[in-house]
């Protein structure tokens, strides 16, 4: 598989016979994210592609523009973008599910973003995550394995996973 680089900045470095191609035709390409990419690197792609606004109903690039970047909250080393795949069908009917998923990564394990400002996550590292492979909802006996995103994938899973986390201040509950 084709695979193209995201670096720093929001450009994507493009496999050599796809230099010309409409930024639509990167959509299926494997994905590999600079390791000083960020979630402003996230915003500044879709602001230098603008089509790529148009893979989810929620623009994330407009909801995200404008946040000052905040202090890096506490316990968080990096955020991790990652899928999971999940069978189901014992009992009742079988089915394969494909959720992505976005956390804080930290010392002490996986961190919820929820209850976070998401000015503090802007300049936070963002990379990417083993596949959770969940068998018959035994999420204990999950396992993990190397995966490839598409840079698809990969835009429509942050506005969708971004989606729940821009909630305006105004409407978020402070402990």
């Amino acid at each position: 598989m084709q695979k193209a680089l995201i670096k720093k900045g929001g450009y994507i470095k493009r496999p050599r016979e796809m230099a010309d191609a409409h930024p639509v035709a990167l959509l299926g390409l494997g994905i590999e994210l600079a390791p000083d990419f960020t979630l402003c690197d996230y915003t500044l792609i879709l602001e230098k592609e603008p089509v790529f606004r148009h893979i989810s109903a929620f623009d994330a690039g407009r909801a995200l523009q404008g946040n000052s970047f905040g202090c890096a909250p506490e316990g968080i080393d990096r955020l991790e973008f990652s899928k999971s795949v999940e069978m189901t069908g014992f009992p009742g009917k079988p089915g394969l599910y494909i959720n992505s998923r976005l956390c804080g990564m930290g010392p002490q394990g996986e961190v919820s973003l929820r209850h976070l400002p998401l000015a503090s996550l802007m300049q936070v590292p963002l990379t990417l995550g083993l596949l959770n492979h969940v068998i018959f909802g035994d999420c204990m006996e999950t396992m993990k394995f190397e995966t490839v995103y598409t840079l698809f994938e990969f835009l429509d899973g942050m506005a969708w996973e971004l989606s729940f986390l821009t909630a305006p201040e105004q409407c978020t509950i402070r402990r």
